[in-house]
């Protein structure tokens, strides 16, 4: 996972196409209408693409012995020389077998807008969140026509938070969260709500500085805040294409520990510019989305 967030776009696109699997991100591409998605399915949708492209169309990836299976918020570990045993877990979620959960939550907010940005102040975001706010809808001419939107957004996944007894110093938390610049691309039928994940050729550059701090976290036995710091400069600005993708993930920080209390949260402040534009389609649909700060 940290490898292939490491990859920039060109490496992500050669690095998926040499897979011999079918990941959970090519199966949703085969799926044409939102009906025909399972609800566990839906759940997968909402995973950053480090996670879908990991994941066989299942839910699944082995990790040593076992099997992990995700599923709606729940992670289920089985060994992978019992498939019978997955099978039956599958039916019945009961049965007694290792598990964590995963988080993800949808934070609405009222101000998310057309075709234009609206500088804001450092934000928080917790652990598990989504902020949208910025997203772009526009009507492409080339090389095909329909309805189409840009969306920048950020999106934090907390990935294996239990809580524990520790004998010395009472409870705590373990935590595992990445956090993500989401860039990409949705289509619809027009006059529908239902945006899917366009797939056309589009040429993306960025130039972002952040400065983000996880906050709230206080080491087990202690009562001394930490604050974690992610700074410096993302870019990629060569002209470019990505080919049958609706989405990059930039990973703008990730930390795993344990905290003696759940209020850990990740304080943002990304300022820059990036743009998109779909190969061929006319200039006036392109994005150049600049921001001090975005967040």
């Amino acid at each position: 996972m940290d490898e292939i967030d490491k990859m920039n776009p060109s490496q992500f696109k050669e690095w998926e196409t040499k897979q011999n699997y079918l990941s959970f991100k090519r199966y949703s591409y085969s799926v044409k209408d939102d009906y025909e998605f399972s609800s566990s399915e839906k759940g997968l949708l909402e995973l950053p693409y480090t996670y879908q492209i990991l994941l066989n169309k299942h839910g699944e990836v082995k990790i040593g012995d076992y099997i992990v299976w995700y599923d709606q918020g729940s992670k289920y570990y089985i060994p992978a020389n019992k498939p019978e045993l997955r099978k039956k877990i599958k039916i019945d979620k009961s049965l007694p077998c290792k598990k964590d959960n995963y988080t993800i939550d949808r934070i609405n907010l009222k101000n998310i807008i057309s075709g234009l940005s609206t500088a804001r102040n450092t934000v928080n975001l917790g652990l598990n969140g989504v902020d949208a706010r910025y997203q772009r809808t526009f009507s492409q001419q080339s090389p095909v026509q329909g309805c189409r939107k840009y969306v920048h957004e950020l999106k934090s996944i907390l990935d294996g938070w239990y809580s524990y007894s520790d004998p010395g110093c009472g409870s705590g938390y373990s935590y595992y969260t990445r956090l993500y610049l989401q860039i990409k691309m949705e289509y619809a039928r027009c006059g529908s709500s239902n945006w899917r994940p366009a797939g056309e050729e589009r040429a993306i550059r960025w130039n972002l500085n952040k400065y983000i701090r996880l906050r709230g976290v206080v080491r087990p036995c202690s009562q001394v805040e930490d604050e974690i710091v992610f700074s410096g400069i993302d870019q990629w600005e060569i002209p470019m294409a990505l080919t049958h993708t609706s989405q990059l993930n930039l990973l703008l920080g990730s930390n795993a520990g344990n905290t003696a209390n759940g209020n850990v949260y990740w304080q943002i402040d990304l300022s820059g510019w990036i743009y998109q534009h779909i190969v061929g389609d006319v200039q006036s649909n392109e994005w150049n989305h600049q921001g001090n700060p975005f967040w």
